[in-house]
């Protein structure tokens, strides 16, 4: 009887873990999945930019930007807040910056400012860059913020990482979280309310949070894929690009 009941117990540990793993999925299936529900006809996958249009809330200051981003490493924020434009360009090794108070030129930014400054506003865009994907790892699913989701974390260039979770239950993404080299929490993005633009299912608001206090919020008010942006786009000596793009 002893006996017969240790087998029952090994049966049923065998079975789950084959139950286990029927239903793990891989990476690959994961952003298939993904891509599936938020860009059904590959636009944004085989798009060369993108241009974004924000209404954005930081503290107390509200502001309108403009995201302008070239695969595979090209992007400009311009922001306008009280009639006063602030441009912040991250360009491979041309990364650079417009304070207008506090110089009427552009300086070149620093290295801390670079990566996390791109990671913080192009983040999904990653997960259609099929070179970094394949540098990526699938764990999950894992629970995030009570949430079941896939997780897929993907090294950077500093020695971070960046995290983002994929909501098992329908393959909307929910979040991306930026570590840094220390293994600490930079940033947390957490996307709320989704919405189509030209076939494209994009997160319309996102929270943006640092040692788990809210430090901003955006709403995406338009999205266009394939604006032409020539290289001069981003270059330092271009001021004003919003007005005359």
């Amino acid at each position: 009887m002893p006996r017969l009941r240790c087998v029952q117990i090994l049966v049923f540990i065998g079975w789950l873990m084959v139950s286990g793993l029927a239903q793990a999925q891989s990476l690959a299936q994961v952003l298939a999945q993904f891509r599936k529900t938020c860009d059904s006809q590959g636009q944004w996958l085989q798009s060369s930019s993108y241009v974004e249009e924000t209404e954005e809330l930081w503290g107390k200051y509200r502001a309108r930007a403009i995201l302008y981003a070239k695969r595979p490493l090209s992007m400009k924020r311009v922001i306008v807040r009280d009639s006063t434009e602030y441009v912040f360009c991250y360009d491979h090794n041309n990364n650079w910056k417009l304070d207008p108070t506090v110089s009427s030129q552009p300086v070149k930014m620093k290295k801390e400012e670079q990566l996390v400054g791109y990671r913080y506003f192009s983040s999904l865009d990653i997960l259609f860059n099929d070179e970094l994907m394949a540098q990526s790892q699938l764990s999950g699913p894992v629970e995030f913020q009570g949430i079941n989701c896939h997780e897929i974390k993907t090294p950077e260039p500093d020695g971070g990482f960046i995290y983002t979770y994929i909501r098992v239950k329908n393959h909307y993404p929910l979040a991306t979280r930026l570590v840094g080299p220390s293994g600490k929490d930079e940033l947390v993005k957490v996307y709320q309310s989704y919405q189509l633009f030209n076939g494209v299912l994009i997160p319309v608001v996102a929270e943006y949070l640092a040692n788990g206090k809210l430090i901003g919020r955006t709403r995406t008010v338009d999205f266009k894929l394939n604006e032409t942006l020539a290289p001069a786009v981003f270059a330092p000596h271009l001021r004003n690009f919003a007005q005359q793009h």
